[in-house]
């Protein structure tokens, strides 16, 4: 994964897990401004409360320069702890409104497979 690109990672979660660092919630997140080379969020966003807040938090703690990757479901069954489906059209509004210029959104299954 990205340990193999040479990156550190540090992860964070609302509950706590084996590869768990920190306990947090992503609409405000416990790392200071431009702390991060690289951003991962996997099939988060759609579950969260207010996804406006949470990529306003993850362009905030990237670096200058710094890469957001991830992934969110779109017309999968229903999760009980969704709050949207995003389609790439609600993916683009929501990272541009928090800063993001330079946006590629690509269909599949993941971000590993771009």
């Amino acid at each position: 994964m990205v340990e193999d690109k040479g990156y550190q990672v540090t992860a964070f979660d609302i509950y706590p897990a084996q590869y768990t660092d920190y306990i947090a919630d992503g609409h405000e997140l416990p790392f200071a401004d431009e702390q991060f080379d690289l951003v991962a969020s996997v099939a988060v966003i759609g579950q969260l409360r207010d996804p406006f807040q949470a990529a306003t938090e993850m362009a905030r703690v990237l670096k200058t320069g710094g890469v957001l990757v991830g992934s969110s479901p779109f017309l999968e069954q229903q999760q009980i702890q969704a709050y949207f489906h995003l389609s790439h059209h609600g993916v683009h509004e929501i990272l541009s409104r928090a800063g993001f210029e330079e946006i590629e959104i690509y269909p599949g299954w993941n971000f590993r497979e771009q």
